[in-house]
């Protein structure tokens, strides 16, 4: 849905009609391909589909007497990402929760009677959805009770491309029903920012330094961790390269084939270096630490190369 949206608001002539609802009808963001209709870029793609009185209907996970700690941080995510780009933006609570956007609908000022009335006058043959169905659904106690079931003092996480909270939200929410130590563990590491992760892993660094001065065990520990972390920004790039663009059947391939043909490129540059004769001690500390410093090099340039261009941040703001 998200590339329909891209490659029509790219082709689509001056005069194209806009859109008047667009309906998300997919499951919460329990993936990265999932989460991609569930951010702030996405809901501005949609701004810019949709008429002017247009409708953005999205579903949520939801609750008839019980709203817990990660389906309420679901629901609030998804609430201020809408807020964001809708000025209009309303809830029918439920077991199925039903948000409604709009750039100009006043939404929230439609009482039940009178979509019940509108609805009567309409007339449509269905067996489901009744007048004293929608009385259910928009009673204003029910409302009033699962608003305030959404308030919460801890500030939720903007759902982003390139910071797919939607997905964090969406583990917890799958834990809270079926492994509450899991959920627990999530919103623990949810609260720890960048930083300390960084410095966790200088720390660590630096021990292992300490611990290993000897050659002996100083070079397969640069040896280990240079493939650990080698591994681990290839999985960063598979992941950021899905939040991106959604599909990687065939692209990631590429990605991974390209990871080890660079592996392999190195493994027969340095066999060959070591045919040729051997190095010196100097001369083999010097290689040793001009490998890893291309290494920190090329993964500190990496996410600007990453990042979304110019072009694309005006094409989806």
């Amino acid at each position: 849905g998200r590339l329909f949206l891209n490659q029509w608001l790219q082709t689509a002539p001056a005069d194209a009609c806009p859109y008047d609802v667009v309906w998300v009808n997919l499951a919460y963001p329990s993936t990265l391909e999932i989460n991609r209709c569930y951010t702030l870029e996405f809901f501005r793609l949609v701004r810019r589909a949709l008429d002017d009185e247009g409708l953005i209907v999205c579903v949520s996970p939801g609750s008839l007497n019980y709203v817990g700690p990660a389906m309420r941080d679901l629901n609030l995510m998804l609430q201020e990402g809408l807020r964001t780009v809708f000025p209009q933006v309303r809830l029918i609570p439920g077991d199925t929760t039903l948000w409604l956007a709009s750039p100009s609908l006043p939404l929230a000022a439609e009482g039940p009677e009178a979509i019940i009335s509108r609805w009567e006058d309409r007339a449509l043959p269905t067996r489901f959805i009744t007048g004293e169905h929608l009385r259910v659904r928009f009673n204003p106690q029910r409302l009033a009770w699962f608003e305030d079931a959404l308030k919460s003092d801890q500030l939720t996480v903007a759902n982003r491309d390139l910071r797919p909270a939607g997905v964090l939200y969406g583990l917890a929410y799958w834990s809270e029903m079926f492994a509450p130590f899991t959920r627990r563990l999530l919103g623990a590491v949810s609260r720890i920012g960048l930083w300390p992760w960084c410095l966790l892993a200088v720390v660590v660094t630096g021990v292992a330094g300490m611990l290993g001065r000897g050659r002996a065990t100083g070079i397969p520990f640069m040896v280990a961790s240079s493939g650990l972390a080698g591994m681990v920004c290839d999985l960063i790039i598979v992941l950021v390269f899905q939040a991106l663009r959604g599909y990687v059947y065939q692209q990631v391939g590429l990605i991974i084939a390209a990871f080890m043909a660079g592996t392999a490129l190195g493994g027969w540059l340095t066999s060959t270096a070591s045919v040729a004769g051997p190095l010196t001690t100097a001369g083999e500390r010097r290689a040793l630490l001009l490998s890893e410093a291309a290494l920190v090099s090329f993964w500190l340039v990496l996410p600007l190369l990453l990042s979304p261009s110019r072009r694309r941040q005006q094409l989806v703001s």
